[in-house]
């Protein structure tokens, strides 16, 4: 049976093509340069595998992001408007990239050009494996029947109960995003420092802790979910890590083995990873309130 409507997201929610597939979910693909060449990241690598991104990244080529243009959601949301779906596009927080309003240009071109079919865009407030549980969550909705209306209002309702806690193995990356100054990336690298970070309401990441070592700062991690998950034995946690798989996998063991439904890693992808350096890991979960 055809889906209700359709949903439209973009990579930076980094579930991969498989998931995204099972989900019936369509993703934009997010324009990157590695050292002035382009590419586009899909969810499947085509353009640049996952491999060689995270060879570079190790290289410490300069790697920019950018949101998607405007026409590249109109490109693959216009086919599914055509064949008579209504559609409901979910965004990276407008804190952390251009990209959602990019879409909602594109929205409002397919509005115009689609009177007749329900278009809906909203701000998950998220990202990376916090978008992902949402776009899961949203896809959920769709599956159990909920209308295209209920369903954005579910995930308007859920956005900022999504806790995102994140920890970083190299400090360089951050400080090279403009996002710390190198005298506290050099003190953190000298005293081993690392920090556990948050994503605030306002969509700011804010430190929510200081530990000494990376390992601890993972199993802070473990603890911040444990404490601060509602209801855990019936969620799924999310985990994203940037290619450091056996940690993300012992992490995600610990936090089953707490009681909770189940776990989903993804492999972070090049719109937060390049920011944040190869060894970045983090969860996202219900909580009460972030």
């Amino acid at each position: 049976m055809a889906a209700s409507f359709a949903i439209l997201t973009e990579a930076a929610c980094d579930l991969d093509a498989q998931r995204l597939a099972a989900l019936g979910v369509i993703a934009v693909p997010v324009p990157i340069t590695v050292d002035g060449q382009a590419f586009q990241h899909y969810p499947d690598g085509r353009d640049i595998s996952f491999q060689e991104f995270y060879a570079q990244l190790r290289k410490k080529a300069v790697i920019k992001t950018s949101a998607p243009a405007p026409e590249a959601f109109v490109a693959l949301a216009e086919p599914l408007l055509e064949a008579g779906q209504d559609l409901l596009y979910l965004g990276l927080s407008p804190t952390l990239s251009g990209t959602f309003q990019s879409g909602e240009i594109a929205l409002g071109l397919l509005r115009e050009r689609f009177p007749e079919r329900r278009i809906v865009g909203l701000d998950t407030c998220s990202g990376a494996m916090g978008e992902a549980l949402l776009v899961e969550m949203a896809a959920r909705c769709r599956d159990e029947g909920m209308s295209l209306e209920q369903t954005a209002r579910t995930v308007a309702d859920n956005r900022l109960r999504v806790a995102h806690f994140f920890t970083l193995d190299d400090l360089d990356y951050l400080r090279r995003s403009g996002r710390l100054t190198a005298y506290a990336a050099a003190l953190g690298t000298i005293l081993q420092i690392k920090p556990v970070l948050r994503l605030s309401a306002e969509g700011l990441f804010t430190v929510y802790a200081r530990v000494r070592s990376y390992h601890k700062a993972v199993a802070r991690l473990f603890e911040v979910v444990a404490e601060r998950a509602f209801d855990l034995k019936n969620q799924v946690v999310y985990i994203s890590h940037a290619d450091v798989r056996e940690t993300a996998e012992k992490l995600a063991q610990r936090i089953r083995l707490a009681g909770a439904k189940d776990t989903v890693i993804t492999l972070l992808g090049p719109a937060i990873a390049a920011h944040f350096g190869v060894g970045g890991i983090g969860v996202a979960f219900l909580a009460e309130a972030r």
